[in-house]
């Protein structure tokens, strides 16, 4: 069953329903916002799901869509600009499903990279003790696999580790570092989108002038969190597979593809937000909108580095 909507701006979010309430024996098929003077068909306000996207993850009306519209929403978010021209104000937002489809992409990326993560932990903890870490963890088998897959799902938060004394429990690993380099880069990105959405926000410019409601703001955010759990998993798989194979001449090429894989985010997000303005919330201007929200979040994310002592 479809969710009654309150007929609300799509743009603005102004309830419309007082307009509404004055018609006597027949609906107008077009009609403009009294607040922000945007227009609309009176069909999609009243029933916003007939704009809805076939492919996008926001508009799914049954969970087992989520997987294959996953695949078609990231292929169209790697041209924001191409994204915001179907994703625009007129399209319904619906957080739950958003939120939803987070969770899944941190499932998957996590699932994936358990593997060089559990492999990681293990060379750390039994490995590198040689044919005496083989013997011992054989004598807890099958006990230490449990483990080891608790090691890998939670790293780098907790672990269980073996010491002198038998098992211990330790929180942020055998030391924060994991944990330490895990939040810096996951902060640094975030911190970045985070930054985008204050200045949009409070510039009277960008809302009071456009009249764009929030829940468009922070619809962005939501998708921008992406990146950031993309690379707080992958600086799990590089952590894990420095553990696990640390001479191997493969290690030496992975700082500069980390280097090149965040420039290429960094690009996207600035391309996300200035597609978001232009293309689809229609603010003018946009450029010096654009240039001061790219130097407000290169400016932040300096400091999530600098407060980490870099």
């Amino acid at each position: 069953m479809q969710e009654r909507a309150i007929p609300i701006c799509p743009k603005c979010g102004y309830d419309q329903s007082g307009i509404i309430a004055t018609w006597d024996h027949a609906c107008p098929l077009q009609g403009q916002c009294t607040e922000c003077a945007y227009e609309f068909q009176w069909a999609n306000v009243v029933d916003p799901a007939r704009v809805d996207l076939l492919w996008y993850t926001e508009h799914i009306h049954r969970k087992r869509d989520l997987p294959y519209r996953s695949l078609q929403t990231l292929w169209r978010l790697l041209l924001p600009s191409a994204f915001w021209c179907e994703v625009g104000v007129h399209t319904r937002i619906r957080f739950r499903n958003l939120l939803l489809w987070l969770l899944l992409i941190l499932l998957v990326l996590h699932a994936l990279s358990l593997f060089p993560v559990a492999m990681g932990n293990w060379h750390e903890q039994w490995g590198m003790m040689g044919a005496r870490g083989f013997r011992e963890f054989s004598t807890y088998a099958p006990l230490a696999y449990l483990y080891e897959l608790h090691n890998a799902i939670f790293s780098p938060f907790v672990r269980i580790h073996y010491g002198y004394y038998g098992f211990g429990y330790t929180l942020g690993g055998y030391n924060n570092d994991e944990l330490e380099a895990a939040m810096l880069i996951c902060g640094f990105v975030a911190a970045q989108s985070l930054m985008w959405l204050i200045i949009i926000w409070v510039l009277p410019i960008t809302r009071a002038r456009s009249a764009l409601r929030a829940a468009h703001l922070v619809r962005a955010f939501v998708i921008t969190l992406i990146p950031a759990i993309f690379f707080f998993e992958l600086v799990r798989v590089i952590t894990g597979l420095f553990n696990w194979m640390p001479a191997s001449p493969m290690m030496n090429w992975f700082p500069f593809v980390f280097l090149a894989l965040m420039a290429l985010t960094l690009i996207w997000l600035y391309w996300f937000w200035i597609a978001a303005m232009k293309v689809g919330w229609g603010i003018r201007p946009v450029w010096p909108i654009a240039i001061l929200g790219s130097i407000a979040a290169l400016l932040s994310g300096a400091i999530v580095f600098v407060s980490q002592g870099l």
